[in-house]
């Protein structure tokens, strides 16, 4: 076996400010923090949240070990994105998978990809819901669809049900989104 070398550096991402819905200016800083980290091909990507009172904002942040340069994208979100501070994007339920990272929102997960800066709500989750656990549209509670991991490509969620017997997950595997 031979030696990896690693590469450790510490980085600190320059300060970002975008304005908000109500017109004020926000730092990422104060209102976010990186909850995932994607390695690119000359150094990392992270997905970085931020929630103030008006609204969630969502970026991918690009670093670059070569040039020591940081790169905000502000990735457009749809009306409804499912996202929110009581439920954030964490990093226990943040998958990558190529060039995307895969979040828990309030309704079905969404991809973020980060070439492209777009999210995307993945509405098939609904059909597999429907199809196999339609029990779960019906409670007195929406249920969170919870992305567990990933593996060769292959999404992991889960669809909590609750029964008589108790709350059981049905484990679904998605390829290909």
């Amino acid at each position: 076996m031979g030696w990896q070398k690693t590469y450790r550096k510490e980085v600190k991402l320059p300060v970002y400010s975008f304005k908000g819905k109500d017109g004020k200016e926000y730092k990422t800083e104060e209102y976010g923090t990186v909850t995932a980290i994607k390695k690119t091909s000359n150094g990392v990507a992270m997905l970085y949240p931020c929630f103030t009172p008006e609204e969630a904002k969502l970026f991918v942040v690009k670093y670059d070990c070569v040039s020591d340069r940081a790169e905000w994208r502000e990735i457009v979100l749809p009306p409804e994105n499912g996202l929110s501070p009581s439920l954030p994007p964490l990093a226990d339920q943040t998958v990558v998978i190529g060039d995307s990272f895969f979040i828990r929102t309030l309704g079905n997960p969404a991809e973020v990809n980060v070439e492209k800066a777009s999210f995307r709500t993945m509405k098939n989750i609904s059909d597999i819901q429907k199809k196999y656990a339609s029990e779960t549209l019906r409670g007195e509670f929406p249920e969170y669809i919870d992305v567990l991991g990933s593996y060769n490509d292959i999404l992991f969620i889960s669809i909590p049900m609750h029964k008589a017997t108790g709350l059981e997950l049905y484990v679904c595997a998605l390829k290909n989104g």
